[in-house]
């Protein structure tokens, strides 16, 4: 008994120890949260995180911080929001993001890897700049590799200065410009991955790979890849057996599901279709605005959605615009099911 009830004292400590800090608002519409016990800062709710001057809420916790959940519907990181964050070993970032701040998260000098959602649609100037070789303030960065969302339109200055052990970055081919000192100060460490030499072609990078796109599937000379995060790994497959393809295509399904929910896109099926809108350049050339299209003309791509007069517009898989009208359709199978056309109009029967 003596041994139990001692057990449930080291618990009941153990528990107090752990404390979830919650904080004041990030933004207008942002709030945050700290988990003390395993190290990870949460930031939740819409819209656009505060910029900071070294002044952040978290500041407390500054070297505590071991992971970072920036959630659905945060769209842009603030100056400074996450900057100096030494010991942050990862960083989630929504589907809802299209900017990364100006300094964001500079100084990160832990992390080993990031994904740039396919959301994002500008990277600012110092964005994951760190210290040079030789600050005695921080260790040396440990970024390895780095993969640009499709939509990115723009690298600022100095956005991965310094980050002396990064080795590929994967840049789509929709990118229109990248500062020249984007990289700069890499010691020449760098390998970009890129669809054109002349965009790639700027300081600090001591290697241009250059891919083509054939149904999907990356190629560089003869070797095939079916993702930009394999391509930066160098792991190929087998194009003639069909295995690059498979691959490609679990990759994409994946993504979708990954992106249904966002403000990218609802369901799988909707996702699915704005990536291929996306590759084939119908209506827009990037994930980022084709979504502002589909919003722009009140179409969600594979669902209805509800306009402000009541009615539903549809956009099956010939791109074909399509007006529904009375009591809520979800999907286009169920409006395709009850649905019935008469002249110019379609009205809805309901069982």
């Amino acid at each position: 008994m003596k041994k139990y009830v001692l057990m449930l004292g080291l618990i009941a400590s153990f528990n107090a120890m752990a404390e979830i800090v919650t904080g004041d608002k990030c933004g207008d519409d942002c709030s945050w949260t700290f988990d003390t016990d395993t190290g990870k800062l949460t930031v939740s709710g819409t819209g656009d995180m505060y910029d900071y001057l070294w002044d952040y809420p978290w500041v407390d916790y500054q070297q505590n911080i071991k992971t970072v959940d920036i959630q659905e519907g945060i769209t842009k990181i603030g100056y400074s929001a996450l900057s100096s964050l030494s010991n942050m070993e990862s960083v989630n970032l929504p589907l809802s993001l299209s900017v990364i701040g100006t300094d964001a998260m500079s100084y990160a000098q832990s992390l080993t890897s990031i994904i740039i959602p396919d959301s994002v649609q500008r990277i600012d100037k110092g964005a994951f700049y760190t210290f040079p070789i030789g600050d005695e303030r921080y260790t040396p960065p440990t970024l390895q590799s780095v993969v640009i969302g499709t939509s990115v339109e723009s690298i600022g200055d100095f956005a991965f200065t310094n980050q002396t052990s990064l080795e590929s970055v994967f840049i789509p081919d929709n990118l229109q410009y990248i500062s020249d000192s984007a990289f700069a100060r890499n010691q020449g460490s760098v390998t970009l991955y890129c669809a054109s030499e002349n965009l790639c072609s700027i300081s600090g990078v001591g290697d241009i790979k250059i891919y083509t796109k054939e149904n999907g599937v990356y190629k560089i000379d003869n070797n095939y890849y079916s993702t930009p995060e394999n391509m930066l790994a160098d792991k190929t497959c087998n194009q003639i057996d069909g295995t690059c393809q498979t691959e490609a295509e679990t990759y994409k399904n994946a993504k979708a599901e990954l992106m249904a929910g966002s403000n990218l896109c609802i369901t799988k099926k909707g996702c699915l279709k704005l990536m291929d809108m996306a590759q084939s350049g119908n209506y827009c050339t990037t994930l980022a605005n084709c979504s502002k299209y589909a919003k722009e003309n009140n179409i969600e791509l594979g669902d209805a959605i509800l306009q402000k007069d009541g009615s539903y517009m549809l956009v099956d898989a010939n791109g074909k615009i399509t007006g529904y009208k009375g009591k809520r359709i979800y999907t286009i199978d169920e409006a395709n099911l009850v649905a019935k056309p008469t002249g110019n109009t379609i009205r809805i029967k309901y069982r």
